[in-house]
């Protein structure tokens, strides 16, 4: 796997004197971010620039490829104006999700509110509860179970800032916040994390598991008011 330390260090210095005073900062995120990474885990890197271009684009894709296991790489890139005004319900997360290597973050976002942090867990929720629809209608029925796991996986995003919002802990990893939840929630969390202690009964049953994440993002849905 990885070597998140060394690879950080290696880019970060691969882009300094390319970009040199245009690089604002660099970040990690995803599953090496949360020490939760295993051997096929992406590696999301968070990059800003003062200005981004598609030449800009062209230079990093270059360097990415310079780097050991280069297809695992991924992630975010942006320019500083755009970054400035990026949409509020997004700022929290991406603040939170991210650990900085070089520059500061935090300089670079705009200022966000509880309410953004709401309105993200209703978006969160409706785009999942169309997600589950959508597949169950129009999936390819040989592999819909199958597919429906990366949708129980995206459950951990959601449920983390409900239970900020909840509590104001905010859980950096899906163990620790699995340990904090109760009944469906805590169920949904538990299945994402052993889908093949599952799978059997998914295939045999999964318009039961389609079912209860439906309802789990209806009752987000129904109960918007409750965590303002």
């Amino acid at each position: 796997m990885i070597n998140k330390e060394l690879w950080m260090s290696d880019i970060i210095e691969k882009m300094k004197p390319v970009f040199q005073n245009r690089l604002l900062f660099v970040g990690l995120q995803g599953s090496y971010q949360r020490n939760e990474e295993n051997e096929t885990s992406d590696f999301d890197v968070v990059v800003v620039l003062d200005q981004l271009s598609v030449s800009d684009l062209k230079v990093y894709q270059s360097i990415i490829k310079t780097m050991p296991e280069s297809e695992k790489a991924c992630g975010f890139i942006c320019g500083a104006d755009e970054l400035l005004n990026w949409p509020l319900h997004e700022i929290f997360p991406l603040l939170q999700d991210t650990d900085g290597y070089f520059g500061d973050l935090n300089c670079l976002l705009p200022a966000y509110g509880k309410n953004d942090i709401q309105q993200n867990v209703n978006i969160s929720a409706a785009n999942l509860y169309h997600a589950v629809c959508h597949l169950y209608l129009f999936g390819n029925e040989c592999r819909r179970t199958e597919d429906l796991k990366p949708l129980y996986k995206s459950v951990f995003f959601t449920a983390r800032l409900l239970e900020y919002l909840r509590t104001g802990v905010y859980c950096p990893t899906k163990t620790s916040l699995v340990e904090r939840l109760h009944g469906d929630e805590k169920t949904l969390m538990e299945i994402s994390l052993n889908w093949e202690k599952y799978q059997n009964d998914i295939d045999e049953n999964p318009d039961a598991y389609f079912e209860r994440l439906m309802e789990w993002c209806r009752m987000i849905l129904l109960s918007e008011n409750d965590l303002k």
